[in-house]
């Protein structure tokens, strides 16, 4: 079912935003899409604006499990010379109460954006990619390191990806391609990471040019493409025991790193932390959504409060096998990892931790089950190519042992990165991603899948 989806364009240097005349009323202009790329596109299509995407402004259904969406987005007007069509106008906020509306459940989004471009010192609602101006100053800082590392000059800037905790650029420059990202607050330490990953292991973490601690952004060097995108590979479990492997020496190798892991601002969920991380967690349940739809029960939270205990046990368990803390990526999947002729690359380290090394395969197992659909058969064989590089702490037969505890733990620690975003998150902008807290929580418990 195609998306019935609208661009708010805001106007370059006015409060006002473009609206289309159409049969029924006055309109913003439609796509079919919630690909920021497309987006761009459509409006460029119907209007003639270059636009970037700003954030998503309303959502009708706030459901994801709708086929069908009904958002509004917010996006930046680039061409303040543009020449609208004759069935445009833009229209500021004395002009919304004298107009007919096509979609009368708008007119509170235009308004609300309308007062927002009015007020002087804007109140921080959002991330900083989500308001008029930032991407000028993102573009002007991307051509300033282009041309200090020497390379040839940028043709162009194209927005690929936003989301409430990072923003990520193309950038084609003559003879590279080269991409920009731009971290939240809450994940302030990704720039750094990433660069410190690339010393030990170069050959498997981007290749990073530069980096603005201050605004937690980077620029890299393309390092091929998502192996999701690949059809002949993404399938294959030779490609993934391949992946495997890699992952897990480098793992190994970051062993010795671990200080310098911490001393980036990676978060610390070492074992002897982690029961305390659950019952710090537990002691605000402002953000579980109790006894709300797609939220926590009051007896899941009681469930997860009388567990801290078995939490404990197996932390102490699991320390018991001898295998070192390290990097663990908490959300590895095809989408994090690129593909070149160089082969592999491990990318997005937002989300991680310094932890158990084999908390990492949790969602890489929900992908192979349920994604990749693979037999069981082949996700066991394909644990073991992980587990066979850990044979130099443990024999195969324990680390089986050590890999069903961390996998049990692995689920908490997905649940504290999502609610460590969550948190950081201003109140308007929680709506979209508020209920992956308390889900983790509840497969963490093992009352979801």
């Amino acid at each position: 079912m195609p998306h019935d989806n609208y661009g708010l364009i805001l106007h370059s240097s006015e409060p006002r935003v473009l609206l289309l005349k159409g049969d029924s009323g006055w309109t913003l202009p439609r796509h079919a899409t919630d690909e920021v790329t497309e987006i761009n596109a459509a409006m460029k299509e119907q209007t003639g604006c270059e636009t970037t995407v700003l954030y998503c402004a309303y959502d009708r259904y706030q459901d994801d499990e709708r086929e069908e969406q009904h958002r509004v987005y917010a996006l930046e007007n680039h061409t303040p010379e543009v020449q609208i069509r004759a069935d445009a106008r833009w229209i500021g906020l004395a002009d919304l109460a004298t107009l007919d509306l096509a979609g009368a459940d708008h007119r509170a989004v235009l308004e609300q954006c309308s007062r927002e471009m009015e007020e002087i010192s804007p109140a921080a609602r959002r991330v900083p990619w989500g308001y008029r101006g930032w991407f000028a100053l993102a573009s002007q800082w991307i051509r300033e390191q282009v041309a200090l590392a020497g390379l040839s000059a940028v043709e162009g800037i194209t927005q690929v990806k936003v989301s409430c905790w990072s923003t990520v650029l193309r950038v084609a420059t003559t003879d590279d391609l080269l991409y920009f990202k731009a971290s939240a607050p809450v994940f302030a330490y990704e720039p750094l990471l990433t660069r410190r990953l690339a010393e030990p292991v170069p050959s498997l973490m981007p290749p990073v040019l530069a980096i603005d601690q201050e605004r937690h952004w980077m620029l890299m060097r393309d390092a091929g493409t998502p192996l999701s995108k690949h059809k002949d590979l993404r399938s294959d479990p030779a490609v993934w025991d391949e992946v495997l492997r890699q992952y897990a020496r480098a793992q190994i190798q970051l062993i010795r790193e671990q200080k310098t892991l911490l001393s980036t601002g990676c978060p610390d969920r070492r074992l002897d932390l982690l029961p305390g991380l659950l019952e710090e967690a537990l002691r605000d349940p402002s953000l579980l959504l109790l006894d709300q739809a797609n939220g926590l029960s009051t007896s899941a939270y009681e469930q997860l409060r009388m567990s801290i205990p078995e939490v404990r046990a197996a932390c102490s368990e699991l320390q018991s096998h001898g295998i070192p803390e390290t990097l663990h990526h908490d959300d590895l999947h095809g989408g994090n990892i690129l593909y070149s002729a160089e082969g592999f690359t491990f990318f997005d380290w937002a989300e991680c931790a310094v932890t158990h090394p084999f908390c990492s395969l949790v969602i890489v197992e929900r992908v192979f089950r349920y994604g990749l659909k693979f037999p069981v058969e082949t996700i066991e064989h394909l644990r073991d190519c992980y587990l066979e590089e850990w044979t130099q702490f443990e024999p195969i037969e324990r680390l089986r042992g050590a890999y069903a505890l961390a996998q049990y733990l692995g689920k908490l620690c997905r649940a504290l990165t999502w609610g460590r975003l969550i948190a950081s998150l201003a109140p308007a902008e929680r709506w979209e991603y508020a209920a992956s807290y308390p889900f983790w929580l509840q497969v963490f418990a093992g009352l979801e899948e």
